[in-house]
């Protein structure tokens, strides 16, 4: 390394920080007196902007004439780093830096795109910057979520093994063999029901009605949902049936996740739901995402989307619900993959849901399958049985609950942990409920593993991956020299620790972009010291700032920005803006003692005031929870549509959006409604299980209360390109301590105007 500092120093290159510390420890003669890294580096990327400026300019010619990067954003690509931490404030175009970043590797520092590693938290992200990567400027490089990254590294540590991500449905496969079992003795119900009142609390319940009215009189499990499906047959006689279905698809139809087909799986979208719901209302035999029995050419486990078994063949359907280049290579493979085999092979495009069962109908006739359809009765008492946790689903939501809590804390190994606290406690009901919790992780482990499969779900993705990498030799497609990371603020620790590993595998440079001003899932286990920290967990490393906004205003970026950095622990950072607006911050105020829908119909009061000044603008309306959204769709003039829109009676033109806001980060509205900003917000969590803060994931203590629900409102406020507007209670004391702040800060700023 003593040579290449000599080397860049001569060639008046640039010098990372990581480079220049190795060489002051180590090598310390080699540094000309008086040298200033930073003073040194800023002359070069001055040199290098100046070089490159046309570069840049034209980066986005005839593909996105918009797209103009600034001075900040390009030095940020050009500084040459071993680790590098990009902060990116709201609206700043982070996504655009780490494409650009992308294709400034590829152009000039001569990268091989398929060793530069992309990674972001969902498989949306992921979609979203492989689109600007791919479509922009195709370039093939490794786009990935981190957990897609953990399977890759699991298919090679367990490559004796067919290795299968864990779904919803092989999850309630196993609570329903593990209940049956415990079922059959019934001092084991009885135990539950005796001792698992923290249950009830969390849920309401823990058995249904008709289970603990009825569970003495069945020998076993499956004789009860029997029983349970007789009860309400006769129960719906008097009922219209075909209604009662319809009601229950429709209801699936209007799902953005968690869509459940009539057969009982759940599915990634409406268009398989419709597939999955015509082939068996017609009496087709078929299994979703049924594993193929060869292996890919990459030892992938293959799923077809659906796998029909008729007259002893197997007739194989693919729904193609997407439409990008990289799509489009996985369609391609997929139809050589079963022309090669001579296999029968069905593909659907994406089309109006309408017309799905129109082009599957003559498909398969075209193929020669017969079929009949089912009658209303055969259909409803299938509807009936494809959920037998119906009555007992509390107690498997508890179970999954406790056990992913385990998996995804940093105490997952320390299984003493909980044995400790239920030796030195006194409550027979936490001993018991402790019992029953090791058993089921056991039978779990069992059988995710315990048979000619690997079941991985989520956590062990991450968990063996970070455990056996430093052991794995890599794979040619696994090699990379760099690796980008997406929102980098949300990293928890076995994201850093898979991070980490991988970069120091292939000794591969790391850009890190994100925002601690926006840092919000400490819930789901991220954590802020990794962004606050970045040195200490990647020595030798180099912060730069991006800090020209384009979505915000400059006066509604002051206002929520003073108010962020109200918490010490935040990087301090100034954003800035030309677009101007006088009342970026609207109040809009109801009277909660009058009536307790007083906010809903000043709400609605609201999108119309902005639908009559600005119609051609959408409007996002925000909330702490979804309970808070849920109580929108209370009203009889605001209709739940498709996903998360919302269809105004009598003005279907305005374009109305609803969700939580944790769901809104990275989104983007021309005006914004934000709701629930009475007394209880922010909120503090209570009541959390004795197991639970065993495991959990404690968050570092910041030196402001409520510091993480200070971030989310922050990033409620910013998702406008315009106004926000603040539904609040006429009486100020029913009112949020953050309205108390903001109203301050926006009085201050205009008296120093």
């Amino acid at each position: 390394m003593d040579s290449q500092f000599v080397s860049k120093y001569k060639n008046n290159e640039y010098i990372s920080k990581y480079l220049y510390d190795y060489i002051k420890e180590n090598e310390s003669s080699l540094i000309p007196s008086g040298f200033d890294l930073d003073a040194y580096n800023t002359k070069i990327l001055d040199r290098l902007y100046l070089e490159n400026k046309d570069y840049f300019a034209n980066m986005y010619k005839g593909i996105d004439d918009n797209i103009h990067l600034d001075e900040e954003q390009c030095k940020a690509i050009l500084a040459d780093e071993k680790y590098s931490l990009i902060i990116a404030g709201a609206g700043t175009g982070k996504t655009t830096t780490m494409v650009s970043k992308v294709k400034y590797l590829v152009d000039k520092k001569h990268a091989d795109p398929e060793r530069i590693l992309v990674m972001s938290y969902t498989r949306k992200a992921t979609e979203e910057i492989a689109r600007k990567i791919e479509e922009s400027f195709e370039l093939p490089v490794h786009i990935t979520t981190f957990h897609s990254l953990g399977y890759e590294y699991i298919k090679e540590i367990f490559n004796d093994c067919k290795c299968v991500i864990m779904d919803r449905n092989k999850k309630n496969e196993i609570f329903l063999d593990y209940f049956r079992n415990i079922f059959k003795d019934k001092r084991h119900i009885e135990e539950i029901i005796n001792n698992f009142d923290i249950v009830k609390e969390k849920s309401g319940f823990i058995f249904g009605n008709f289970f603990l009215n009825n569970y003495k009189r069945f020998d076993s499990y499956d004789d009860l949902v029997d029983g349970y499906v007789k009860y309400k047959l006769e129960e719906a006689k008097n009922k219209d049936i075909k209604t009662l279905i319809e009601e229950k698809v429709n209801k699936q139809l209007l799902k953005d996740t968690d869509i459940r087909s009539l057969k009982g799986e759940y599915v990634k979208s409406a268009g398989e739901m419709v597939i999955a719901n015509f082939l068996y209302t017609h009496g087709l035999d078929y299994y979703y995402e049924e594993v193929y029995e060869e292996l890919l050419e990459n030892r992938a486990i293959y799923k077809p989307d659906f796998t029909i078994d008729y007259a002893g063949e197997k007739i194989y359907i693919e729904y193609f619900g997407l439409d990008d280049q990289e799509y489009n290579k996985i369609r391609k493979y997929k139809r050589d993959f079963h022309k090669k085999r001579g296999n029968k092979f069905i593909e659907i495009d994406r089309l109006p849901l309408e017309n799905i069962v129109d082009v599957l109908d003559k498909k398969l006739k075209d193929l020669g399958i017969v079929y009949h359809e089912l009658s209303d009765e055969e259909v409803y008492e299938h509807l009936l049985r494809l959920n037998p946790t119906s009555q007992v689903y509390p107690f498997l939501y508890f179970l999954y609950d406790c056990l992913i809590t385990r998996k995804e804390s940093f105490y997952r190994s320390d299984y003493d942990r909980a044995k400790e606290y239920v030796d030195n406690c006194d409550d027979e009901k936490i001993a018991i409920q402790y019992k029953y919790l090791i058993n089921f992780t056991n039978f779990y482990s069992e059988a995710a593993f315990g048979g000619d499969y690997y079941y991985f779900d989520f956590a062990d993705l991450l968990y063996f991956s970070v455990k056996y990498l430093e052991k794995l030799t890599i794979d040619t497609k696994l090699r990379f020299d760099y690796i980008i990371i997406d929102e980098y603020q949300d990293i928890s620790q076995i994201k850093y620790e898979l991070t980490y590993k991988t970069a120091k595998k292939n000794d591969a440079k790391v850009y890190a972009v994100g925002d601690d001003w926006q840092s919000i899932y400490a819930f789901s286990g991220s954590r802020i010291e990794y962004i606050y920290n970045f040195e200490k967990f990647f020595q030798g490393s180099k912060s730069f700032n991006i800090s020209r906004t384009y979505r915000n205003s400059q006066e509604l970026i002051d206002y929520s920005g003073t108010f962020i950095m109200r918490n010490p622990d935040q990087l301090r950072k100034k954003l800035i803006s030309s677009k101007h607006l006088d009342n970026p911050i609207i109040y809009k105020k109801f009277d909660s003692s009058s009536n307790n829908l007083a906010e809903i119909d000043c709400l609605k009061k609201t999108i119309l005031e902005i639908h009559d000044n600005y119609p051609d603008h959408n409007i996002l309306v925000l909330g702490r929870t979804n309970r808070m959204i849920n109580r929108i769709l209370e009203d009889e003039e605001l209709l739940d549509d498709i996903g998360s829109k919302i269809t105004f009676k009598g003005n279907e033109d305005i374009q109305i959006d609803s969700m939580t806001m944790h769901k809104s980060k990275g989104l983007t509205y021309d005006e914004v409604i934000i709701i629930g900003l009475n007394k209880t917000f922010p909120s503090v969590h209570t009541n959390i299980y004795w197991y639970e803060e065993l495991y959990k994931n404690k968050p570092i203590e910041e030196h402001i209360p409520f510091a993480e629900e200070r971030r989310l409102f922050y990033v409620a406020l910013t998702r406008t390109k315009n106004r926000v507007y603040l539904l609040i209670d006429e009486n100020a004391k029913n009112r949020s301590e953050f309205i108390r702040e903001i109203d301050d800060i926006i009085n201050e700023a205009k008296e120093d105007y």
